[in-house]
């Protein structure tokens, strides 16, 4: 008995196709795994996932303990998230951008002055630079099971040439209403000329529309009213095009090629918020964290308000540098006495 040829196999037939969700939850799940040690208070990683054939783009979204190495943390996430979706979905992961949202102190570690991240042979009180998105793949990155000491070192802060532009948005929103209202739009249109071509009246929106424009002047107030409201949804769409968005990511310092940055604006505000309170005579602080400026406002209880804006400015400027920003903010600092009470 010989078999039938030109037939294909049970197994080789069809087609699978994994959802975007099924693979964001698995990139969820492997940044939960890769996390060592995730803040009690925090919320659990989020992914969203762009697929394009067997290619994903994983953005991943988290929440760390500080004082921690932020960016052996972040290394290990992508590493982690890169396998498993290779593994159970198998697909190849080009790129992994790691978010860092918001740090959680450690109770412990803050009553007792935090953990402060040093480098081998650096003197004490140094601290690491914090990447938190990273993309690409690293051949010689070692796996996140090895020892501390087998790991490369952290780039300092005076490495690289600090060259880096602002994370560019998808504006999924936006495109997507734009192509379902030019969608909407194009099928009635083409319907109605169908109809026409059929020998069907045109639809009486199309006439009215056309008796309308042949009556109407242009300086009519409806006329002048639709103008507008176009032209202000053109000027919106190219606003769009044109800017980056991602407004609270900030671009950190590049030394490398294949590796880029950022920092989220509420995390960086923590981080001088933290130090400023260290300094001695500050009862507490609230920081705006802009793109240009980072504004810090202080209440001090005792010391001379001059001396305390002194040591604010001393230590924040060591604490924006330490950031590892590609465009350090200008600082604003302002100290004031406690409003008296009765």
């Amino acid at each position: 008995m010989t078999a039938v040829t030109g037939r294909v196999a049970a197994a080789e037939r069809g087609e699978t196709r994994i959802a975007d969700r099924v693979v964001a939850k698995i990139a969820a799940q492997a940044a939960k795994e890769a996390v060592e040690e995730p803040p009690a208070d925090g919320a659990s990683p989020r992914a969203t996932v762009t697929v394009h054939r067997d290619a994903a783009r994983v953005r991943v979204s988290l929440e760390l303990g500080y004082p921690s190495d932020i960016g052996s943390q972040c290394g290990a996430v992508r590493r982690r998230v890169a396998q498993r979706v290779k593994a159970l979905a198998g697909m190849e992961v080009p790129e992994v951008a790691v978010q860092v949202e918001r740090l959680h102190p450690a109770g412990a570690n803050a009553a007792h002055g935090g953990i402060r991240m040093t480098e081998p042979g650096e003197p004490t009180g140094s601290t690491r630079r914090m990447p938190t998105v990273e993309q690409s793949d690293d051949a010689h990155t070692p796996a996140p099971d090895r020892p501390a000491d087998a790991r490369e070192p952290v780039p300092t802060l005076e490495q690289g040439d600090g060259r880096a532009g602002r994370f560019w948005s998808a504006r999924r929103v936006p495109a997507a209403l734009l192509a379902l209202v030019l969608l909407g739009a194009a099928g009635l249109l083409l319907y109605d000329i169908a109809a026409v071509r059929a020998d069907h009246p045109a639809m009486q929106w199309r006439r009215s529309l056309a008796d309308g424009l042949a009556e109407q002047r242009l300086d009519d107030t409806p006329v002048l009213v639709g103008a507008g409201v176009a032209a202000a949804i053109g000027l919106w769409l190219i606003l769009l095009a044109l800017t980056p968005g991602l407004r609270d990511l900030l671009p950190m310092r590049r030394d490398r090629a294949d590796i880029r940055a950022g920092l989220d604006r509420t995390a960086a505000a923590l981080v001088l918020r933290d130090r400023a309170v260290e300094v001695s005579g500050v009862q507490s602080v609230r920081v705006r964290m802009g793109r240009r400026k980072a504004k810090v406002r202080a209440l001090s209880h005792f010391r001379a308000l001059d001396d305390v804006r002194t040591d604010l400015d001393a230590v924040l400027e060591e604490a924006v540098r330490e950031l590892g920003l590609a465009r350090p903010p200008a600082l604003s600092v302002q100290v004031h006495r406690p409003a008296k009470k009765g």
